[in-house]
Parts: structure tokens; sequence; C-alpha cells
């Protein structure tokens, strides 16, 4: 029997303390723990004899006792819930007689011990705001992140207390160990760039691509990124100079300019850049002087540490990747900047969902929401910055992006973000929910969702959401779907991140993609696709110290989703679906409605509904190529790929609530989909269109067509799947 002891200098007297952890083993200690918690029903509540013997079978009842020469007596317990990764604290009671010897403490402590060896995250309690135990609470560090009403008849405040845990965030949180910490979460920096001068010039003299330096120069006004020049931009301006005085030249001399390291530019640092940026001209000891100013301009800004360096010379551009790594500075072509800049700052489409008989919209927050937004602020503890990021007004709003779902016209959910954090290759976004209305975990469920598409339009990101304690559904929600909550949590908030890869990996894409985890993650790939998962499609790959880790596939798309994984022996299954539906299910319709959408039009997993016959085929972690038949003006065409997560077989009057949420057929449609009583409802996320849909004829020839025409579901070879990948581009659009 496991017990565990009290020491004598953690009490006065010498009374022996010990935790018995199976209480229902010990006669008549149940009967004590009901006898005690009826006594303090306005504090405790009131539980049936049924809930304390269930409790104790099945883990979640600790019972402290005295030891005795005749046996053991009731010293207190506590009644608690285990919902991973969170637990609950029911109830908590020490007899008078028992105060004060560290009972209650020890309690609390053994229950944490045993629930950070489980990796939970969090354990909970909610305690009335005019009971004397909120000290106690407060002395076992369990802060106070929100209220509750505690209803009508007592009119009390409820406090809800969380203690954070001291678990490793650990990719999917699962034992044994399937993943690693991802690297620090993202830093709070300002975005600077340093400028070259052909970009200058662009502008100043109205040139071609002056359009694209003119975006970049009016985000430094909107205070989006910083812009700065080198030493190197000012002697290369003056060398090109003619006239006397030069305009131009005095308001570029006015620029925040860097200087050149201390010690000046090393000879040796050139060179080796020369044989990156210009290998033939350095091999043959012919640089010319513009291509030592180009060098100059990059040991400039990376002895700075600066964000990037915005150019339109295509030979630093092309050396980009290799600059990055040797240096750890970024080199940008002004049209990608610009393009980016345009995408971190334009608006969100606004986007209608049903919600039961009721509807949510998304869409960015505007002035009629403030009242909303105020009332979810002042719901939460939140640190000053971002309070002051959802509550910005004017300007300051103007320059912030945002997400609203708002369901009766009332916002139930929102996040908020700074274009800078876009730039930096990710999202640091501030995730906001009122949890007490039935619609919230939808509402989070999508916007999340929608953080992951946006953060990865250009290329894999990170995302990272910063969520209040408060909110404990949104953090599961979250976990769920791949985040990783940061080590340094705090009391008000704790930070979530994942990474967003955003398209197919085979093995052209292998390499960006490699580079980008390295940038981003602590994990270290081998450089061929193939060689980093084994038969059973277990991943391999080191921490940055050299230790070694495996993760299965599944969940490495799952954190790295909307991402498929090509391999050589991973074939998928082709499978129907209706224009109709697609256009809803998959987001694939040539051009927007402004019809109310269902909801599963933007969540992470979503439903398809077929055959029973396809159980088979539709196995967890399968790919999914979705061919859009030719009815009803559809394409006759494959236009997406997705992932199976789960597929279960239901009586057609039978399918859960759940399920029809997740899809987009109603219950009496769903009977004209097979013949049969029953049916496969599959969940499927990591949803990519097809930039280009792949035909009917093509398909055929690719042998992805039997007699049946794609009517009915089919596997694919993984060669058939990479030919449609491959001429399809499938994307996160």
């Amino acid at each position: 029997m496991d017990r565990i002891c009290l020491e004598p200098e953690l009490h006065r007297s010498q009374r022996r303390y010990e935790i018995e952890l199976h209480p229902h083993e010990v006669p008549g200690l149940l009967r004590s723990v009901q006898e005690n918690a009826d006594s303090q029903r306005q504090a405790l509540g009131f539980l049936p004899s049924q809930a304390y013997e269930q409790a104790a079978t099945d883990g979640g009842l600790f019972v402290v006792v005295e030891r005795l020469p005749m046996g053991v007596r009731y010293a207190g317990h506590i009644l608690f819930g285990q919902t991973y990764p969170r637990a609950k604290i029911f109830q908590i009671f020490v007899p008078p007689a028992d105060r004060k010897h560290g009972v209650g403490r020890l309690m609390i402590e053994r229950l944490i011990e045993i629930l950070e060896e489980r990796s939970y995250l969090t354990v909970t309690a909610r305690v009335a705001a005019d009971l004397p135990a909120n000290a106690f609470w407060e002395a076992s560090k369990f802060e106070i992140v929100g209220t509750r009403s505690g209803g009508v008849t007592r009119g009390r405040t409820i406090n809800i207390r969380v203690r954070q845990l001291n678990t490793p965030a650990l990719f999917g949180y699962r034992e044994p160990v399937s993943g690693i910490p991802l690297t620090e979460p993202l830093p709070n920096l300002t975005t600077v760039f340093a400028l070259d001068l052909n970009v200058f010039f662009d502008v100043a003299k109205r040139r071609p691509r002056a359009e694209y330096g003119a975006i970049v120069m009016g985000a430094a006004f909107n205070n989006i990124v910083r812009l700065t020049v080198t030493e190197e931009f000012a002697n290369e301006l003056r060398r090109s100079t003619q006239a006397s005085p030069d305009p131009v030249l005095e308001f570029a001399l006015a620029l925040p300019t860097l200087p050149a390291p201390p010690g000046g530019i090393s000879e040796q640092l050139i060179q080796e850049l020369a044989m990156i940026v210009f290998p033939e001209r350095a091999a043959a000891k012919i640089l010319t002087a513009q291509d030592r100013s180009d060098l100059s301009h990059i040991v400039i800004a990376a002895h700075h540490k600066l964000t990037g360096f915005i150019t339109a010379e295509d030979a630093l551009v092309r050396a980009s990747a290799a600059i990055e790594e040797k240096l750890g500075l970024k080199i940008v072509h002004v049209k990608d900047l610009a393009e980016a800049l345009q995408a971190a700052t334009k608006a969100a489409s606004p986007l209608d969902l049903g919600f039961s008989d009721k509807d949510l919209r998304m869409t960015e927050i505007s002035a009629e929401h403030s009242p909303a937004i105020c009332a979810l602020v002042e719901s939460a503890t939140l640190p000053v910055e971002y309070r002051t990021l959802a509550l910005a007004e004017g300007v300051q709003a103007g320059e912030r992006r945002s997400l609203a779902i708002a369901f009766n016209d009332s916002v139930i959910c929102a996040a908020f973000w700074q274009p800078q954090s876009t730039i930096q290759g990710g999202i640091d976004a501030l995730l906001l929910t009122d949890e007490d209305e039935a619609a919230s975990p939808i509402a989070v469920n999508a916007v999340l969702n929608r953080l992951s598409r946006i953060a990865c339009e250009r290329g894999p990101a990170r995302v990272q959401v910063v969520i209040p304690n408060s909110t404990l559904t949104a953090q599961d929600i979250a976990i769920r779907y791949g985040y990783t909550r940061c080590s340094n949590a705090g009391s008000e908030v704790s930070r979530y991140q994942r990474l967003a890869v955003g398209t197919v990996v085979d093995a052209a894409a292998w390499p960006s993609t490699r580079q980008c985890l390295h940038a981003l993650t602590d994990m270290r790939f081998a450089a061929d696709l193939e060689s980093i998962a084994d038969d059973d499609f277990r991943i391999q790959f080191q921490h940055k110290d050299g230790k070694e880790y495996v993760i299965d596939l599944f969940d490495l798309e799952t954190v790295l989703s909307p991402t498929l994984f090509l391999f050589a022996n991973r074939s998928a299954v082709i499978v129907p679906i209706r224009a109709a539906y697609a256009d809803d299910l998959l987001g694939t319709a040539a051009q927007g409605s402004l019809l109310p959408k269902p909801q599963a039009a933007v969540l992470h997993e979503r439903t398809y509904f077929s055959s029973a016959r396809n159980e088979r085929l539709f196995v967890k972690g399968a790919p999914l190529v979705f061919y859009e038949s030719g009815k009803a003006t559809g394409r006759s065409s494959a236009i997406a790929i997705a992932r199976v997560t789960s597929t279960v077989i239901v009586p057609k009057s039978q399918i859960a609530a759940s399920l029809l949420d997740g899809g987009v057929v109603d219950e009496e449609e769903i009977g004209g989909l097979s013949s049969g009583e029953r049916i496969a409802a599959t969940t499927v996320d990591n949803i990519l269109k097809l930039r280009r849909p792949v035909p009917f004829a093509r398909l055929r020839a690719l042998g992805c067509a039997d007699g049946a025409n794609l009517v009915t579901s089919r596997r694919i070879s993984s060669h058939q799947l990479q030919m449609i990948i491959s001429e399809g581009q499938g994307t996160c659009e």
C-alpha cells in the first residue's frame, strides 16, 4: 500500500501522519471522508457516497491518516480530477485538531509531485472569495486568474486559482518523449532593416522598382519596420554624386547611419563573402569597387545584428541562404519584402459561418467591437503590454492586426498581433476568449487555425499565442492542435507556440524546409529527406546539443501543420467529393461567396462522410486527394489534399453532433451519400488546396482512375501522389 509520511520536524507534536493513496483499501476511511466533507457543505459542497468511492478507485482521492497503536485515524483528504493535461482540485479538508501541522501542504505537494511526473500542465481550484481558505491557496502558490459568479442563492464570487506545474514542454505532451522543445519564445524585437543604395535610388529617381521601395519606406513611416543605412551607404552615395549641392545626398545623409565595426571591416571576411556572392570574380581576384561596397554593406549590417538587408542586387539575393548561415543576416529582395509587408498589413477578408441556428462572424476588429473587447480584457489578468495591444485606439489600432469572432453581435474571441512579427517569420498574438459562451471552443479553434494559415502564407513560420491562464479551455484547444507551452509560463498568461509549414514537403522542398526548421527550432535533420524516416514513419532528428530524438510522422505533421511529408513508400487515397460540398469543406471555390458558410469551413479538423466500405482505406495518417466530380458544374479535377486523423463507422440515424458540426452535409443529405445503413465519418486535417487543379484526363494518364472513373475511393501509389502534388502545387491558400 502506498503511504507518504510527514516528517516529525514539520509539525509541533509527535503525531505521525501518512498519506493513503488507496483509501478504498482501508476500512472506514471513505466513511470518514464523507462525514467530514458533509459537515462542511457550505465550503465543500455536497457529493454522494458513490462519488468518493469512484474517485478513490480512479486514484482521485488521497487521505491523510494519523498512525496510532490501534490503527489509523482520518486527518484530512484531497479530492481531485485528472483530465490530461489539466487537474482540478474539488475538495481539500483538514479537521481543526490536525491543522497547523503541515497536513494541507503535504497533500498539495504530493499531488503536484505526481502530476508533474505525469507531465500535467496545471492544477486548478475554485475557492469562494469569502472563505479564509484563500490564504492557504495563496501560500500554496495558486494564483487567481479569474473570477466567476457562484450563483444567485448565496451571491458568492468564486476565485479561479491555478498553479502552473514545472512540466517540460514537449511536442505532443506524450510519454515516452516523442519530441523536443522549440527554441525560446519569439522575442519582442523591433524589425530593423538596412537599405541598399539601389533601393533608395529606385524611389528617389522613380525607377521601375520604385513602387516596392515606396511600400517599404511607407511601412517605416507607419512604424511597422525601422529602416537604417550603413556607413558604406553614405560613402557609396558620395562617390556616385556629381552635383553639388545635391538634395538627394543631403536627405540620405540625414538617415540613421550605422558605423563600421570598431576595428574596421575585415579584409578576410570580405574575401570569404566574395567567394559566396561573386565566386568567379573572387577566384580571379577581379572584384570591382561596387562588389566590395555591396559586401561592406552586409558586414556592417551583420555586425549590428539587424533583421535584414534590403537590396535589388540579384547576386546578393541568390546567396542569401549562405550569407544567413554564415552571418545570421537575412538578405531580402525589395520586391519580396514589399509583398510581405502588404500581406502583413492587409485587412482580413470577412468570413461568415453558421453556428447552430445562429451565426458566427469572423472579421477584423472595428470600432463597434470596442465595448466587447474591453469586457474581454477586464475579465482576464494581463500584463500591461498586452492590455495596451488589445485596447489600442486610433493610429495604434490601425497599425496592429486583429481577428475577431462575434456571436450575436458580441465578440467572444479575439486575437491581436503586430505586423512586425509576421515580417520576422512568425506571428506573436494575444488570444482572448469568453469561455462562458457555448460557442467559445469553436471560436478558439477557428482563430488558431486562421493564425497558422496567415503565418505561413509566405513559407514556414512560427506561431506564438499568449493565452490568459484564466482561459484554460483555450489553452487545451491549443495543445490539441500542436501548440507547445513555452517553459517561461507566468502567473497571468502562458505562451504557446507551434510551427506552420503551409506546403507539401517533398524532396524538392526539403532543403528550404530543413533550413527553416534549423533557424526556427532546435531540431536538426539529415539533408536527405528519405533518410529521416524509417519504415514505420518514425522521424529521427537531433537537438542542437547533439542529443538524438524520434517523433512519429503523424505528430511531426501535427506540430508543423498544415503540411504533408511525401516519402517514397507513403501511398494515398483519392476520394470523390461534389462541388457544392468541396467549396465549404475544403475552401476550394474559385470565387468567394457572400453567403454564410458552415462552421467546418474554418475549423482545424473537418468531417468527410462516405461509404462505410472506405474504413479499410481511411486509416490514421493516410493522405487523401480530393477529386471534385464533374456533376453540377464541378471541375472534374483533383483540387485539394488532406490527412486522416480518425475514421468511425456509425449508423446514419445516430451520427454524433460533433461529427455533423465538423462536416458540410446535414442528416437528410447523409442518407443519400451511400446505400447502406451505416456511414464512414472521417476526420481530416492539414487541408492544402492545389494551386492548379489536376484534370481527370491527367489523373487517368497517371493511372489514378479505374473503370469506376473515380466515383468511389481508391488507393494510389506514392509515385502517383507525388505526381499530383508536383503538378498541383499544394499550398495553404
